[in-house]
């Protein structure tokens, strides 16, 4: 009987764990505007809405923000069909990003309530007194 609570004592951890990690980094969708680009935040271009009304669908691709670029300044560069294209932010109206951003402190609570919940198992499952001599 108590290899069995063992064994779920351990699986009970493993899986709190695992479920707590999930609620530790959040997505959201913003429309950046061309003065406000870049974000701050860690971000995922997927679109881009020219001023000329065309749209440019970039998701799944390695788009990256560059300052200085090939004599040119704040442009957005991607590779399309083995050709690297180059975006001016001048001539973006706005950009749908990916926003990634990390909660501290869930995270913090999460580990901390795994832990302690683990020492609740143990004081539970295990008998706290077993092979001590009283009296």
């Amino acid at each position: 009987m108590k290899e069995f609570r063992k064994i779920l004592f351990i699986k009970t951890i493993v899986i709190l764990i695992l479920a707590g990690f999930t609620g530790c980094v959040t997505a959201k969708i913003e429309y950046v505007k061309e003065k406000d680009f870049p974000p701050k935040e860690v971000y995922k271009i997927s679109t881009i809405y020219l001023k000329d009304g065309s749209i440019i669908e970039l998701a799944g691709k390695d788009v990256k923000f560059m300052k200085n670029y090939e004599a040119m300044e704040n442009v957005l560069v991607y590779d399309a069909k083995g050709k690297r294209e180059i975006i001016k932010l001048t001539d973006i109206d706005r950009v749908k990003v990916e926003v990634y951003e990390n909660n501290v402190l869930l995270t913090v609570g999460i580990i901390v309530g795994s832990i302690l919940l683990a020492v609740f198992l143990i004081l539970i499952l295990t008998d706290p007194f077993e092979g001590m001599k009283i009296g």
